[in-house]
């Protein structure tokens, strides 16, 4: 267990025991399980909405301090086709294209 989740779980801890237990119970030892719990797994663990809000908070503040990663991607720009060629109207815009017989 890495030294952020034992920091989330001692807040949680701080904030209801309750949580702590259910997590631990429910073996809720990573950060990532952690942010990714959402209301199905608040009513699969019969949180409160009390303990929700705990969660939540927790959550956010994690997030928040998580370091950010940036991909930048060099890839040339495709070339589009233009929207009515010449030969799609021969002139007459209004005159569609026709498909062969």
């Amino acid at each position: 267990m890495s030294n952020r989740m034992q920091s989330v779980l001692d807040a949680l801890k701080e904030a209801d025991v309750r949580i702590y237990n259910k997590l631990v119970t429910d073996e809720c030892d990573d950060l990532e399980t952690f942010l990714s719990l959402d209301n199905n797994d608040y009513i699969r663990l019969e949180f409160t909405t009390k303990m929700i809000r705990a969660v939540q908070k927790i959550q956010k503040d994690c997030e928040n301090e998580l370091p950010l990663e940036e991909v930048f991607i060099n890839a040339p720009i495709a070339q589009q086709a233009p929207a009515n060629p010449p030969e799609a109207t021969d002139g007459n815009i209004y005159s569609g294209i026709e498909l062969e017989k």
